[in-house]
């Protein structure tokens, strides 16, 4: 388990107040990436469309796949909060330790 400090830092140039985030990555996500987590650094407050947008930056190989072009999820992938809420567009405070999960909004049979 990665320990990270408890100080927020700014992201480049913005002085927005920025913390390192785990996305693990679960199905065909996975299988792209090659690894079942990415660390990232997000702002404070953040919407799926900004995760999705810095996964890839640090994951090209989700491009086209999980992540549209021209940004956003592709509508068939989700994320999730710590297992317990789903993120949307608009903004969420996420916190220090907290996780996000990125798989499949479809079930198969």
């Amino acid at each position: 388990m990665k320990l990270f400090k408890t100080q927020t830092r700014s992201s480049k140039g913005s002085g927005k107040p920025t913390i390192p985030i785990v996305v693990e990555l679960f199905g065909n996500a996975r299988l792209l990436a090659g690894r079942d987590t990415i660390d990232i650094v997000l702002p404070l407050e953040v919407s799926t469309s900004e995760v999705a947008r810095h996964l890839a930056e640090a994951e090209p190989t989700l491009v086209g796949e999980v992540i549209r072009p021209e940004g956003g999820l592709i509508s068939s992938y989700i994320l999730n909060l710590n297992g317990a809420s789903f993120l949307s567009d608009s903004k969420r405070r996420i916190r220090i330790g907290d996780r996000i999960l990125l798989f499949s909004s479809q079930a198969g049979g």
